[in-house]
């Protein structure tokens, strides 16, 4: 497996601004050599920052819309229109960045019309089928969640064969909600974890050490893992990882 490499920024603002430029280079370099792109993201405030950043890029008017699919990585379970969804922040600076085409979004169904999360996140596994994402973007929780896999969860298992899960009793609102399993996430190409402010230190640090069983120590993909960090999360980091 690719070893994982750290890139830190020296504020959250460079972090975002670098982290969205190196997003809309990646896309365009695998429209031109493969064409079709899927690309998961995540929800948390870092990620969300990024995803306004993608305006300043100049670069995105070049990303085919009809050949880019975006999918979420987690999302709360609640009624349509409730404001903890994910992607119902994510989901506008995406379509205004990148002119998606709707048909090629795949929000995670809501609670409106499923019986409970098992429901909804069976419902998004079927929608997945054997969608590899090229690129995976992950929010680091500072508890060294990755999108709503806690470690001491039941729900979260490193060998399920599910696509996607129920998550029933999350720290963090709302407390259902449908996740990507590990193994899901781990068939990435690429595996892209956020992690910005001190309060990420501690789970970026921990996850970063060998033999680590948080999440997000072995959330990685098959070509490539990176940390995109600014310098107050990686605080607890020797200072030789990569810094920009």
């Amino acid at each position: 497996m690719p070893h994982q490499r750290v890139i830190r920024y020296l504020s959250a603002d460079d972090l975002a601004d670098g982290l969205a430029r190196r997003l809309v280079r990646a896309i365009l370099h695998r429209q031109d050599t493969q064409g079709e792109v899927h690309l998961c993201v995540a929800g948390g405030q870092a990620a969300t920052r990024v995803y306004e950043y993608l305006h300043d890029v100049d670069e995105r008017t070049s990303v085919d819309p009809s050949r880019l699919h975006v999918w979420w990585s987690d999302d709360a379970f609640v009624p349509t229109g409730d404001v903890q969804r994910t992607s119902l922040r994510t989901l506008p600076l995406l379509l205004t960045a990148f002119h998606l085409d709707p048909s090629r979004t795949h929000p995670i169904p809501t609670m409106d019309g499923k019986d409970d999360a098992d429901d909804a996140a069976y419902a998004y596994a079927q929608e997945l089928g054997n969608t590899i994402f090229d690129i995976c973007l992950l929010d680091v929780g500072e508890s060294g969640a990755v999108a709503s896999l806690f470690a001491d969860d039941p729900s979260f298992s490193p060998h399920t064969t599910a696509l996607a899960v129920g998550v029933t009793a999350s720290p963090t609102p709302a407390t259902e909600r449908i996740s990507l399993t590990l193994p899901e996430i781990n068939r990435s190409h690429q595996v892209w974890l956020i992690a910005s402010g001190a309060h990420k230190a501690r789970a970026v640090n921990e996850s970063l050490l060998e033999g680590s069983q948080l999440p997000a120590a072995l959330a990685r993909g098959t070509e490539e893992t990176l940390w995109w960090t600014d310098q107050l999360a990686a605080a607890q980091l020797p200072s030789y990882n990569c810094s920009l």
